[in-house]
């Protein structure tokens, strides 16, 4: 079924960020095409992203942590050896 109505903020927003289910984005996108208006519309929306994939580069784009230069001795209760292991979600004692 084809859409006669332009789409609202709200709809070329989730639309956007994919977060619609496939027969609507089927629809939304056929009536983008026919649509300069709302095409246009959703031209202004392309840099739009969800706001944990926006912390995520941001993160991503920092580099790695940079390790203390110098360790505790101790961390509550545990006495610290030295390093196991090093990964992208942080050091292991």
């Amino acid at each position: 079924m084809s859409r006669t109505q332009c789409l609202t903020h709200d709809e070329l927003t989730a639309f956007s960020l994919g977060e619609l289910p496939e027969t609507i984005l089927e629809e939304m996108a056929a009536h983008l095409e026919c649509c300069a208006q709302c095409e246009t519309a959703a031209r202004d929306l392309e840099g739009l992203s969800d706001p944990v994939l926006s912390a995520f580069r941001e993160s991503a784009l920092a580099g790695p942590l940079q390790a203390p230069a110098v360790l505790p001795d101790r961390v509550g209760g545990y006495e610290i050896l030295g390093g196991v292991g090093r990964g992208g979600m942080g050091v292991v004692y």
